[in-house]
C-alpha cells in the first residue's frame, strides 16, 4: 500500500498539511487516482449539471427560473448538511424522507425507472477512462 512505509508522525503531518486544502483519503493503490479524479475532480461539474436539471424542472412546473434555481441550491445545501451530520448512508436518508405513497417516493421511483444509478456509474466511468487516457498521452 502506498504510504505504508510512513511513520505515524509523517502521516499525521501529511494529513494536517493536505487536509488544509480538502479531504484526505489514503488510497490502497495509486491507480485509484483516476477514480478520485472522476468523483472528486470532475464531480462538481456533475453536481452543477444536476442543479441545472433541478432548476429547469422546477421552472417547467411553473416556478420562475430564479426561484427554481434558488430552491434547488438551498435544497442541495440542506441535504448535504444533513448527510454530513447524520452519519447515515445515503440510501437510508432517502428512505427516511420518503413517506409511503408520498411525493418523494413517486419521484424516487421515476429516477429508478429512468436508470439514475446506471447513468451516474457511466458518467463516472467516462471521466475515469478519460483520466487514464490523459495520463497515457
Amino acid at each position: 500500500m502506498p504510504g505504508s512505509d510512513l511513520t505515524a508522525a509523517d502521516r499525521a503531518l501529511l494529513e494536517r498539511v493536505c487536509g488544509a486544502n480538502g479531504q484526505v483519503e489514503w488510497l490502497a493503490d495509486e491507480s485509484l487516482l483516476h477514480a478520485v479524479t472522476a468523483l472528486g475532480g470532475s464531480g462538481p461539474g456533475f453536481v452543477y449539471r444536476l442543479l441545472a436539471a433541478l432548476a429547469d424542472g422546477g421552472a417547467e412546473l411553473g416556478l420562475t427560473p430564479e426561484a427554481a434555481a434558488s430552491m434547488a441550491l438551498t435544497m442541495v445545501r440542506g441535504a448535504t448538511e444533513l448527510a454530513e451530520r447524520s452519519g447515515e448512508d445515503f440510501a437510508t436518508l432517502a428512505a427516511r424522507v420518503a413517506s409511503p405513497g408520498g411525493t418523494t417516493l413517486a419521484g424516487l421511483a421515476a429516477m429508478e425507472q429512468g436508470g439514475i444509478d446506471a447513468l451516474i456509474a457511466a458518467t463516472l466511468r467516462a471521466a475515469r477512462n478519460r483520466s487514464v487516457e490523459l495520463a497515457g498521452e
